[in-house]
């Protein structure tokens, strides 16, 4: 029997179906792997990404200046999504050469609203600003950037206390070295400054030839940063002083291009337009974080009439297994002591042998478990004859003291617990004491045969 070509329908064997099957799991695999290879990082999962894809910045997450205003310092103008260009998913973040009247903060009154200066400006760019803060992980970007001397590209966190990591800079004058920083508040007494910086240079390319991947690892005693997934070495002073100030608080994420502040300003041989382009940003955090437990302390003596705790006294188990580095202790209120700043100052006079302290400790992600740290007091504090019987007035920066027992001693303490030199006048049973003009608040303590007394002045 003749059939007609047009009604043919080939057969679809089980062993055609097995294969189809096959192909499709593994279709679906390894789509899923891809999807999974660039959201892991050994002990730590994807939290946030921005791939660019859709034309836009994710708006959730950044916003395009900084809470702030607009202009903070250098020579450019970040606008309101002026300067933003999409292509090929990636974000072209474009600074130009072109004069553009702004407003921004110059200051805040007292209720804390914003006063505002309108200027003119020779630079404009753009700029991304995270709405949400982050403590530890992993950052990471991929980008490409153009030569041009005056230019400052730059992706880092920043925050209170002036505690920023610059995760990397990079000079428009300099193309193939990416700078490396962290700054604090204050001058570090070993290096005199705020700030210590260091740099990675490219071999024989630069930062503008192609996409470069650059992380940084920020953790409770860590910072490391890689380059194209290369471990970026550092010498082991820089090591060291920046694990005395790796912050341990909440930062804002911020990409950036300035203009006139790092690199100097822009000279006849600076390219602009020039452009900062984004392929992605992605964070990683510890996904099984244990908090610290305290699990033992150390007898613990004071040859002082004040006690300051530190760590090296209690046995502490941690994830990080870096204790006590990068980790503070959170005080509790209590009846046997005043608590100001890090600083307990024991109530006197006592017939107690031990006080006991309420804290926790915080390992920058999670607190521990309620301790009672227990401190010896010293054989000054533990004095059988309560009666102390202390006048005193306080007139500008003068203390009076009168006293019912000829006076032993007189010491004062700052609120960090340091004894701090004071003039004054002791003639038996009265003292004038007379503050020195740097110190606000002074805890100063008079023996007398009868006790102890502080005065909080």
């Amino acid at each position: 029997m003749k059939r007609n070509k047009t009604n043919r329908i080939p057969a679809f064997s089980s062993l055609n179906f097995k294969v189809f099957f096959l192909y499709l799991v593994l279709s679906l695999f390894y789509v899923q792997l891809g999807a999974q290879s660039k959201a892991h990082k050994p002990g730590h999962i994807l939290i946030f990404q921005d791939e660019f894809n859709h034309g836009s910045y994710d708006r959730s997450f950044w916003e395009n200046k900084f809470p702030y205003g607009r202009h903070v310092k250098g020579l450019h103008y970040a606008t309101n999504d002026e300067n933003f260009a999409y292509s090929d998913s990636t974000l072209k973040l474009i600074t130009k050469n072109e004069t553009y009247v702004g407003d921004y903060i110059i200051d805040y009154t007292e209720n804390g609203e914003a006063i505002y200066k309108t200027d003119t400006f020779d630079y404009t760019t753009g700029m991304l600003h995270s709405k949400k803060r982050y403590l530890y992980g992993i950052f990471e970007i991929r980008f490409k950037i153009e030569e041009s001397k005056g230019n400052n590209f730059a992706f880092w966190v920043y925050g209170d206390n002036n505690r920023e990591i610059d995760f990397f800079e990079i000079k428009g004058s300099e193309p193939e070295v990416a700078n490396f920083n962290i700054h604090w508040d204050g001058d570090d007494p070993l290096t005199g400054s705020s700030q210590r910086p260091e740099k990675y240079t490219l071999i024989n390319k630069t930062f503008e030839d192609n996409f470069n991947t650059i992380s940084c690892t920020w953790d409770t005693n860590t910072i490391q940063w890689t380059v194209n997934n290369e471990l970026v070495n550092h010498n082991l002073f820089n090591q060291f002083i920046w694990k005395r100030h790796i912050p341990n608080q909440a930062l804002d994420l911020i990409i950036t291009n300035e203009v006139g502040t790092l690199d100097g300003n822009p000279n006849s041989a600076s390219k602009f337009p020039n452009t900062y382009e984004i392929d992605f940003v992605r964070v990683y955090q510890k996904h099984d974080t244990l908090a610290p437990r305290i699990i033992g302390q150390s007898i613990v003596s004071t040859s002082s009439p004040y006690f300051i705790i530190d760590m090296e006294s209690l046995v502490v188990d941690d994830v990080y297994t870096t204790y006590p580095t990068g980790f503070t202790i959170q005080k509790q209120a209590g009846g046997d002591y005043t608590l100001m700043g890090d600083t307990i100052f024991i109530k006197t006079p006592t017939s107690k042998e031990f006080i006991e302290v309420p804290i926790r400790i915080n390992d920058g992600i999670k607190t521990s478990n309620l301790w009672t740290y227990k401190i010896k007091l010293d054989p000054i504090l533990s004095i059988n004859k309560l009666e102390v019987d202390v006048n005193y007035s306080v007139k500008r920066n003068i203390l009076y003291i009168e006293t019912n027992e000829p006076i032993k001693f007189i010491k004062s303490y700052n609120l960090s617990g340091q004894e701090v030199l004071v003039r004054q006048h002791v003639v038996n049973n009265t003292a004038t004491l007379r503050k020195p003009r740097e110190q606000d608040i002074l805890i100063t303590i008079i023996k007398t045969n009868k006790g102890i007394k502080n005065i909080k002045w």
